[in-house]
């Protein structure tokens, strides 16, 4: 696992939560996804695939992220985006929770 907490919590979140519960005969957790306009541009490292924390504030999604070892980002998330690795910015947002 990464050494930084937020980066340990996220790949538990997205890797290790559904292979547990396949490994356990569980069905695959229910995530909710909407799509939601960001309410402030994220700029992105080319080439990468991302992950940042959002809060949905009046339908629009606003960063919740902090610092890369800043855990308390996490915890006011209400859940996540996902930047692929093309674009270098995102104006719109696929939420998941």
């Amino acid at each position: 696992m990464p050494g930084y907490p937020t980066s340990c919590l996220s790949n538990g979140y997205m890797l290790l939560v559904p292979l547990l519960r396949r490994l356990a005969r569980l069905p695959a957790a229910a995530l909710r996804s909407v799509t939601v306009p960001l309410g402030q541009r994220i700029v992105s490292t080319t080439g990468r695939h991302q992950f940042y924390t959002v809060r949905l504030v009046g339908g629009v999604a606003m960063p919740a992220f902090k610092a890369s070892g800043d855990i308390t980002s996490m915890s006011l998330a209400d859940g996540y985006i996902e930047i692929p690795r093309r674009p270098t910015s995102s104006r719109r947002a696929k939420w998941w929770r």
